[in-house]
């Protein structure tokens, strides 16, 4: 069955939003929304028009609603010049990309904090483990 937009946002905000900006943050998603959030930030990054990016912008506002001290709760405004939003963007597709292989091989990335998550200067450390996790968990 294929969800439209608003069905995917309305499920998604149950699954994910209403539990706080902390699950926003890649490693606190349930693979499945790991894998939708990649597969339409791999969209964006591809400049692929014909694909809803529209759960990628909703996480990536929310986040920084929250870098905004939650300006839109008292405005109702997020205001994000687009340059910046872009590599927010950017940025969180490529957190999303590193908690992906950290939860397929037995390579794991150093996850990003609230603070850290739009730092593209951030150093992030990879560590290699014995055993590699189960791909299906």
């Amino acid at each position: 069955m294929v969800m439209d937009a608003a069905d995917k946002l309305s499920q998604y905000h149950a699954e994910v939003l209403s539990r706080g900006v902390e699950a926003l943050l890649p490693q606190h998603l349930p693979d499945r929304w790991l894998d939708q959030l990649l597969a339409e930030g791999n969209a964006y990054l591809d400049q692929q028009e014909s694909v809803s990016m529209s759960t990628l912008l909703l996480t990536v506002l929310a986040l920084v609603d929250y870098h905004q001290g939650g300006a839109s709760a008292s405005s109702g405004v997020i205001t994000v010049p687009l340059h910046e939003l872009n590599e927010y963007l950017t940025v969180y597709v490529l957190c999303l990309g590193i908690e992906k292989v950290s939860r397929r091989t037995n390579i794991t990335g150093e996850a990003p904090t609230l603070e850290t998550i739009f730092d593209g200067d951030r150093e992030v450390r990879f560590s290699r483990t014995e055993t590699r996790p189960d791909p299906y968990r």
